[in-house]
């Protein structure tokens, strides 16, 4: 009985740490930010976000092969979780470019892949670390909820224009831009 004790404590501990190690302890701190303006070139998912995985797996061999290291990967979601089914969810799995003419050039040699550009603008913004499928899951469990909190006090002259998550080195940053 004590032996099992032990066994289940220990099961406990190494359960919290898990949970601390991939921010299950962090606080969704949001603020507000001015985006600058951005062009992605990437590849259209539709159906589950969490499936989305396998759109960034095209999109990070057209990274290497175009050798653009300062690029960083967007995630686009277009459509709300709670309106519209999850089959049916739209969304973009892309990276950064500098400039149309280098992004045509990709998407030249590239079926599928086109530029979304996004402009600058205000928007509510969430940093959270990341390192691996099980924080991502947890920082945007996090995110969102505080994310559209903040969304709830835009006036009503304002609307969200953009949902998009920015993959940057040990992070995530979660953004609502609005109009």
């Amino acid at each position: 009985m004590k032996k099992a004790l032990i066994g289940i404590g220990a099961i406990l501990v190494i359960l919290v740490v898990v949970y601390a190690f991939n921010g299950g302890f962090s606080k969704a701190d949001v603020r507000m930010q001015h985006q600058q303006d951005m062009l992605i070139i990437g590849i259209d998912h539709k159906g589950a976000y969490k499936n989305i995985g396998g759109a960034f797996d095209k999109m990070t061999k057209i990274k290497e092969s175009s050798k653009l290291d300062s690029a960083i990967f967007v995630g686009v979601y277009f459509d709300d979780l709670k309106t519209v089914a999850e089959d049916s969810l739209k969304s973009f799995a892309g990276f950064t470019v500098p400039d149309m003419e280098t992004g045509t050039a990709i998407c030249k040699n590239n079926p599928g892949c086109y530029i979304l550009p996004i402009e600058e603008g205000e928007a509510y913004v969430c940093d959270l670390k990341t390192s691996g499928t099980l924080s991502m899951i947890i920082a945007a469990m996090k995110a969102y909820p505080a994310l559209g909190e903040a969304a709830e006090g835009l006036s009503s002259s304002k609307k969200v224009t953009h949902v998009y998550e920015m993959y940057l080195n040990g992070f995530t940053r979660f953004v609502m831009q609005f109009e």
